[in-house]
């Protein structure tokens, strides 16, 4: 890991997409709901068949997304196999989510009409998700004693940070005055979100009632965590 402190991002007055971008992740985080307003551009009266396919069609991020929600479903009616199954496809599932929205780091935007990339707002949507992950299933290791169904989760939360600060990395490195610059105002309004998660794991080591699987497994997740917050920290945040 390169040691030397990394260039402080300045922060600029905030682009429209990248905005957006980060209200809608503070949404998702605060389980509130967007206004209708935000679901359309009332500029466009039509929309093509083949546009409304595309919009329609699964992404990664989508299929990660159900994972989570069929692993919770089936932990929920009692069924920790199939709870097991859908975690490890969760993991999977975040893994190529994740190489989608690095793919899109550092490519030119997409719409001749707009000047915003497209990688701000997939990473941007990427931390939104990999928190959701985070705060979801460490309260899930209380108690939790199926060795199946822990393991499966504690290679969620691994896959899921691993591939997280690998992302973040490559976003830090871009040139703070060059292609970084249309990430600062977006990464920079999420930052606490490393300290919470933090927080809440050391609040779970202490209090919950884990298997030796799940305490090695909180254990690693908020060391890659603190590894996260300090990327962040030292990018966006002045250090910590």
């Amino acid at each position: 890991m390169n040691t030397h402190p990394l260039p402080r991002r300045t922060r600029r007055p905030a682009r429209h997409t990248t905005v957006v971008g980060a209200v809608v992740l503070t949404v998702a985080l605060s389980g509130l709901v967007a206004p209708s307003t935000w679901a359309a551009d009332t500029r466009r009266t039509t929309t093509s068949p083949a546009t409304s396919l595309r919009s329609t069609a699964p992404t990664p991020l989508s299929r990660a997304t159900a994972s989570l929600t069929l692993a919770l479903a089936e932990l929920r009616k009692g069924h920790p196999g199939k709870a097991a199954a859908a975690f490890n496809a969760l993991a999977r599932r975040t893994d190529r989510a994740h190489t989608a929205a690095v793919r899109l780091i550092g490519k030119p935007p997409t719409d001749p009409e707009s000047d915003e990339p497209p990688g701000p707002g997939a990473v941007l949507k990427m931390l939104g998700f990999d928190h959701k992950v985070t705060v979801t299933l460490v309260p899930l290791l209380n108690r939790q004693k199926g060795s199946r169904v822990v393991r499966s989760m504690a290679n969620a939360l691994t896959r899921t940070h691993v591939r997280r600060n690998g992302m973040i990395s490559r976003v830090v490195a871009l040139p703070p005055e060059g292609a970084g610059d249309d990430y600062s105002d977006g990464l920079s309004d999420v930052l606490g979100t490393f300290p919470a998660e933090i927080k809440q794991i050391d609040t779970a080591l202490a209090t919950y009632v884990l298997t030796t699987a799940g305490r090695r497994s909180l254990t690693s997740t908020r060391a890659r965590v603190v590894v996260a917050n300090r990327l962040m920290n030292n990018a966006y945040g002045g250090g910590e």
